[in-house]
């Protein structure tokens, strides 16, 4: 930054709004030094499949003591071409009323794309943290399984160090990238969702640890068994087996709930007629 301006406030959370796409990546606070101007600027994500083409947010401004100032509503970025996937908003230089201004919170009121739809934010949700990628690069289990993953489907493991994580309309790959909930395929890195996690099942793990307590050559281990979508079919057969048994279990439990009604029914009929028969007695 220019020598006449002085940076106040710095946050680089990601923040998501439910039911957007669009996510804030940066903001930060300056002072023009020279005039004593303090102004903002906030960088968004578009995470849509279509091109942004205008958008109008709300501002809440707070001072250093976080007291309410003077806010912006709305402020609308204008005339904008913003595709899928890129970065706006670092031309944007937003002025703010009030001069005692530190902090400030953003709001998403509406989105305009250039196939002329809207996407207004009608229960005025606000923006919620992304949490930061947690690092899993000492499991080595796990590092072990994608990095196989990775060299059978031609993925650089460089960067797959982190737990996948889920939220509402996005999810964080192990690489670190931000994806929409709508596609399962990583834009930054291009690894499916479903395999990832299935990464951190348990049973999987399982068959990494039995895999190394065996310790067969590798020469004698069927192709099947050592490639990570050999064991993804292994461990699904062994499922399918098990809701098998458990189908199974439900219907013997069934039959015998039925046989035991029957029981029941003639135990209760001979009851009723023994009854009948001392009742005839009596009268005779």
């Amino acid at each position: 930054m220019d020598s006449r301006f002085q940076l106040i406030f710095s946050d680089n959370r990601k923040l998501f709004q439910p039911g957007t796409d669009l996510l804030v990546i940066s903001r930060i606070t300056a002072v023009d030094l020279q005039s004593g101007i303090r102004f903002g600027q906030i960088k968004f994500l578009n995470l849509y499949d279509k091109t942004i083409k205008g958008l109008h947010i709300s501002i809440r401004c707070y001072s250093e003591n976080n007291e309410p100032l003077e806010g912006i509503d709305p402020y609308e970025y204008k005339n904008i071409s913003v595709p899928s996937s890129a970065v706006f908003g670092t031309n944007n230089t937003i002025v703010f009323p009030a001069q005692e201004t530190v902090f400030y919170s953003v709001q998403i009121q509406k989105i305009i794309f250039s196939d002329g739809t809207e996407q207004i934010n009608e229960k005025q949700a606000d923006l919620f943290v992304i949490p930061d990628p947690i690092d899993i690069s000492s499991d080595t289990e796990c590092q072990e399984g994608i990095k196989d993953y990775c060299t059978n489907h031609n993925i650089s493991s460089d960067r797959m160090k982190y737990k996948v994580q889920r939220a509402d309309v996005i999810w964080q790959c192990a690489c670190g990238g931000i994806n929409p909930s709508r596609t399962n395929t990583c834009m930054y890195c291009g690894a499916h969702l479903g395999d990832l996690l299935f990464l951190s099942n348990p049973e999987y793990g399982k068959q990494i640890k039995n895999k190394k307590k065996k310790q067969i050559p590798h020469k004698l281990i069927k192709q099947n068994e050592t490639s990570y979508d050999g064991i993804i079919e292994k461990i699904k057969e062994e499922q399918l087996r098990e809701n098998d048994r458990r189908k199974m279990r439900i219907t013997e439990i069934e039959k015998l709930s039925r046989n035991n009604s029957r029981k029941l029914g003639v135990v209760i009929g001979i009851f009723i007629i023994c009854i009948v028969f001392l009742i005839w007695l009596f009268f005779l």
